[in-house]
């Protein structure tokens, strides 16, 4: 489920972490590109989150076959914490980058010490119940920690939410269409299943962010940081 949102984070990564500690000191200038960074993350990893959610089925039988089908229903349950897990691991970016490694060291014994004790507790409800111990905490864990994180820092809390609603939002309003679409062609070919709802949940998603000015000037930054990176690929080519 995170490979393909890994492939986009790690090229971000590269460019964010270096750009991002030498801004440290220019408040202004940290938080216009970290806001960029953490907003084409939400772009990028919520829809696709919520389509492998919606079509886990299909995907499962596609590229593990038929005796995996139960699996997907763990699949989904997992979708509800990665709809989250990508624009909160920004929260290590965004302390290393700020000189405040011990903190961020803290922090993982914080969220790893509580996740264990979720799946202590939900293993007794067996694999299902590790899934949604593991949403539970972390659901539970975000504000906490991110108010823990943003604490003496460069950005507010409102300035973190205020980039990925729009994205959350606009993912779920896709994932609506995309669950109409899985409802009427239920029993089609996988693939043909798949290929309609990601075409249909695409258009949704991108349609809505040309409805207004507001958000046509969103999406440009998309555009912006898909150029750079293009040419940063051929400048190493």
């Amino acid at each position: 489920m995170l490979l393909p949102i890994t492939q986009l984070r790690d090229p971000l990564n590269a460019v964010a972490l270096p750009a991002l500690s030498n801004l440290q000191n220019d408040k202004w200038k940290y938080n216009h590109y970290f806001c960029r960074y953490l907003f084409t993350l939400a772009f990028f990893s919520m829809p696709i989150v919520i389509y492998f959610a919606i079509f886990s089925n299909e995907i499962i039988f596609i590229v593990l076959g038929q005796k995996w089908i139960a699996a997907s229903s763990i699949f989904k349950l997992l979708a509800i914490s990665a709809f989250i897990q990508p624009v909160a691991s920004t929260q290590g970016l965004l302390l290393i980058t700020t000189g405040k490694a011990r903190k961020y060291f803290y922090l993982g014994i914080i969220n790893s010490t509580l996740v264990v004790a979720g799946f202590c507790v939900g293993i007794n409800w067996g694999t299902t119940g590790i899934a949604i111990s593991y949403a539970i905490v972390t659901y539970a864990l975000f504000i906490p920690l991110l108010l823990y994180s943003l604490k003496d820092s460069h950005l507010s809390i409102f300035q973190f939410l205020e980039e990925i609603l729009l994205p959350a939002v606009f993912a779920l309003i896709s994932g609506t269409g995309m669950f109409f679409v899985r409802a009427n062609l239920e029993g089609s070919n996988s693939f043909v299943i798949c290929i309609v709802g990601f075409f249909v949940g695409a258009i949704i998603y991108i349609g809505l962010w040309f409805l207004t000015n507001f958000t046509r000037k969103k999406i440009n930054r998309i555009l912006e940081i898909g150029q750079f990176l293009i040419k940063k690929n051929k400048l190493k080519a």
